[in-house]
């Protein structure tokens, strides 16, 4: 009897290992897939693109619709790919494939719009203490270079292309195989390597808020459709419609918009035990998945990467 039990927990013991070491081995080749998405889209493509260009003798404008373009179009249409093909055969599970109310839909708008808002305050205000204390100038790179791009350029990048791309590398490619291991953390983890992504301290806070609700919406619904379009939505009403109304359209506009903000605010009072992310039955113990999938050399390399590239951009 005390061999047999001996064997048992034996046999428990190398089972929970597996399991950790399976999900710390596919969390980071993630984490190193997410490191090749940033070097091929923003560094290695442009430079090539820019290599070819002084060798062929064509001059790149110097506008903000070719910056844009040069800043964007390589990690979405190259990195991408690149970046599926190198975690394409790691294991998957995909979420069941559910429509949403329309209701919740309309329920998740005013949420995340006061997600954004409350996010971006507190990055502003991080942002202005920074430069209180050192002689710094922090900007909101991403977020000048749309603003300063054509209307027609805005709406494609920032309402179109942008957030199906992202939501497809963040929460399909992502998430998609940290399901395999734990719902929960493949929900908080793609929302921290959302936010972490968009390098800029005036956006973290409300880009890892704005994650949770997105991959949370996808892990519900299984179709990019949903996210997407929050992502969409909230982008055109948070950062394009400001720069399109003008004299009494704006104070209607921005007197709204604190309305939509504050009905947000129930909402999110009211249902914040919905919006909790949660394990599912298939999930693995979440005491051996959770410091596999945070913590391990992928991860946490692509965690410092990240704030290379944010204090780049802050000194540059």
């Amino acid at each position: 009897m005390f061999s047999f039990r001996c064997y048992s927990k034996h046999m428990e013991n190398k089972a929970e290992n597996m399991i950790d070491l399976n999900a710390k081995k596919n969390a980071s080749r993630m984490g190193i897939a997410l490191i090749l998405f940033m070097f091929i889209g923003e560094i290695f493509v442009p430079a090539l693109m820019r290599s070819i260009c002084d060798a062929a003798g064509w001059e790149i404008p110097d506008t903000p619709a070719a910056k844009l373009l040069l800043g964007t179009l390589p990690m979405y249409l190259v990195a991408i790919p690149l970046t599926w093909l190198f975690i394409r055969k790691m294991p998957r599970r995909i979420p069941n494939h559910r429509s949403p109310a329309p209701l919740w839909f309309l329920i998740l708008l005013p949420i995340t719009l006061f997600i954004m808002v409350t996010g971006g305050i507190i990055g502003n205000g991080l942002v202005e203490i920074l430069q209180d204390i050192f002689p710094l100038t922090i900007k909101n790179i991403s977020v000048d270079a749309v603003n300063k791009a054509p209307l027609w350029l805005q709406l494609t990048i920032a309402v179109l292309i942008g957030p199906f791309f992202e939501e497809l590398l963040y929460r399909k490619l992502l998430m998609d195989r940290l399901m395999v291991y734990s719902s929960r953390n493949a929900i908080l983890l793609s929302a921290i390597c959302f936010g972490l992504f968009h390098g800029s301290l005036h956006q973290i806070f409300y880009t890892v808020g704005m994650g949770i609700i997105l991959a949370g919406l996808y892990q519900n619904t299984g179709n990019l459709l949903f996210p997407w379009a929050l992502h969409a939505l909230a982008n055109f009403i948070a950062g394009i419609l400001p720069g399109l109304v003008k004299g009494a359209w704006a104070n209607t506009y921005y007197t709204a918009y604190i309305l939509i903000c504050c009905l947000g605010l129930v909402l999110l009072v009211m249902h914040r035990n919905m919006l909790k992310p949660n394990d599912e039955p298939q999930d693995l113990p979440r005491d051996l998945t959770t410091p596999a999938m945070y913590s391990n050399p992928g991860m946490i390399a692509y965690y410092s990467v990240c704030v290379l590239f944010t204090i780049l951009y802050i000194v540059g």
